[in-house]
């Protein structure tokens, strides 16, 4: 939604809004290379995938699981795609 904003704010030449984004997809993180998107977050979908297959592993082996598992977010802005 965040990509879809930046394109409606474009198009009505408007430039006084910051926009924050939610995934850091590949556009979203050239959004914010060009300054066009003030941040995105990172969800770790790589990290999620893993614990899901690893916390399968463990069921099918028959170990207790936790009852919930944060992921931790990261913060994408200019600075930390340099």
């Amino acid at each position: 939604m965040a990509l879809g904003t930046l394109k409606y704010l474009s198009e009505t030449n408007r430039s006084d809004v910051l926009v924050a984004g939610f995934d850091a997809l590949d556009e979203a993180k050239q959004a914010i290379r060009t300054g066009a998107l003030a941040v995105s977050i990172d969800q770790q979908a790589a990290e999620q995938g893993y614990l899901g297959v690893h916390y399968a592993v463990e069921a099918l082996a028959g170990q207790q699981l936790p009852k919930e598992t944060m992921v931790d977010t990261v913060v994408v802005d200019r600075k930390s795609l340099q």
